[in-house]
């Protein structure tokens, strides 16, 4: 029996779609397994450690206290290390987040890590945690200090 020509290339495209059409089927349900693992959360998660990293300006930022108090609520955190790397800020945005943080403090240890800068208000921040880490030259220190120096002229 012998076969047509175009009836063998015929049978090879067929057989060539149907495997591009099985791995892209194959590929598809990996991809929703995948999808559904990292939105349902199957995966229990572990006991973490939350970094929190406070940089530039300090302002009053209600988001900043939502996600703090998010944190203390969270049973798997189970420390903060707070990242302060800022030259300071307003006084009410420096005492919102110093409360905050003594929020999360009352439920978990909160550990400073002083970077370059940690003045005024980002002085107070370090205050707020439990533990304080400055490095060698990190400049820190003058909470609510506002240095003047007269211009005087001789005329």
């Amino acid at each position: 029996m012998s076969l047509d020509p175009d009836y063998v290339v015929e049978r090879r495209r067929l057989k060539r779609r149907l495997t591009f059409w099985r791995v892209l089927g194959v590929v598809a349900v990996v991809a929703a397994v995948v999808a559904a693992v990292g939105r349902f959360d199957l995966v229990q998660h572990r006991d973490h450690i939350v970094r929190f990293s406070v940089d530039g300006l300090i302002l009053d930022d209600a988001a900043r206290d939502e996600a703090l108090q998010e944190i203390a609520r969270n049973k798997r955190a189970k420390a903060l290390l707070v990242r302060i790397d800022s030259p300071g800020g307003t006084y009410v945005g420096g005492e919102a987040l110093y409360q905050a943080l003594r929020r999360v403090a009352e439920k978990k240890p909160v550990v400073a890590l002083m970077g370059t800068t940690a003045t005024s208000a980002g002085y107070m921040t370090a205050l707020a945690c439990d533990y304080i880490v400055a490095r060698a030259s990190s400049l820190t220190g003058s909470i609510g200090v506002i240095g003047v120096a007269p211009d005087r002229k001789s005329v």
